[in-house]
């Protein structure tokens, strides 16, 4: 298969006959695009396959780097709160120039790390009280 062609219809890895090493190559050649910002669309057609093999490649290698992931939980939090960051700063210029896509995805960024952050997190309040207290009567004498 040529590099950077597109194809008509969504190659199986089996059908092409790559290898499991050849296919974690391309595999890494997807994750490393889409981590460098590029599209799934882009992906694939640089790849030469279908988006939504793209899509299910990086899902799959995402959930099997988890899977393996010994993570330290703040480092996860200030990696999201960095992505947030950027993708607010990237929407900033327009939202100060009043156009209301990017006021209203701006707010959604806001409410996504005030969640992250557990600042809009609600009080819990220990509510414990019994069906005589509510209605007077003990359910065992009706």
């Amino acid at each position: 298969m040529e590099m950077g062609k597109p194809m008509g219809r969504a190659p199986i890895m089996k059908d092409l006959g790559f290898t499991e090493d050849e296919r974690r190559e391309i595999v890494n050649v997807a994750l490393n695009l889409r981590s460098m910002r590029f599209s799934h669309r882009d992906i694939a057609t640089r790849l030469g396959v279908r988006e939504p093999t793209v899509a299910k490649w990086i899902k799959e290698a995402l959930q099997e780097q988890i899977k393996n992931l010994a993570y330290d939980p703040k480092e996860l939090i200030q990696l999201e709160l960095n992505e947030l960051d950027h993708l607010q700063a990237i929407l900033a210029p327009n939202a100060e120039e009043g156009q209301l896509g990017s006021i209203d995805r701006i707010l959604k960024i806001m409410e996504s790390r005030r969640r992250l952050l557990g600042i809009d997190k609600p009080e819990s309040h220990d509510i414990n009280v019994s069906v005589r207290q509510i209605v007077g009567v003990d359910p065992d004498d009706i």
